[in-house]
């Protein structure tokens, strides 16, 4: 239960940073839960490194698109912060601090995670946004031939 109390407030501060307010804010905070949630679960399940940051992410992804119709707003006010508690944060440190070091083994095996953890993110994030857009111009054509 903490971890999701965490990841709500890591969300709520990154909305507050990125000037979200009133239920835009509450509903993006509660998307960092959910991402979490997600994420917990794909590990669960068996699921591990870029998998299990991807089926978050897409997760992720999913409730931006959700949130952005029912609240008329763009979906990169949700997408952005319920992604943010997947931000391999410790990993780009560790993977900084050997560079500085010198450790060159270290400095790969961290850098290499930190990459396929944001790459994981960003085809989440892209994959369900192309997917919406698609179905988004498929339902206007629709519409317009029906006329």
């Amino acid at each position: 239960m903490k971890i999701f109390i965490a990841a709500t407030l890591g969300s709520l501060g990154f909305g507050l940073m990125f000037g979200n307010r009133g239920i835009k804010l509450l509903f993006s905070a509660l998307g960092g839960s959910v991402c979490w949630g997600v994420y917990l679960l794909a590990g669960h399940f068996g699921a591990v490194g870029f998998l299990q940051v991807l089926i978050a992410a897409l997760a992720a992804a999913l409730y931006a698109e959700i949130m952005a119709r029912a609240l008329k707003a763009p979906a990169t006010v949700f997408s952005l912060i319920a992604a943010m508690p997947l931000v391999p944060g410790s990993s780009l440190y560790r993977t900084m601090d050997a560079v500085l070091s010198a450790d060159r083994e270290a400095a790969l095996r961290f850098g290499i995670y930190t990459v396929t953890d944001a790459a994981a993110i960003a085809v989440g994030i892209v994959a369900v946004s192309l997917i919406f857009k698609y179905a988004s111009r498929m339902y206007r054509l629709a519409k317009r031939t029906a006329k």
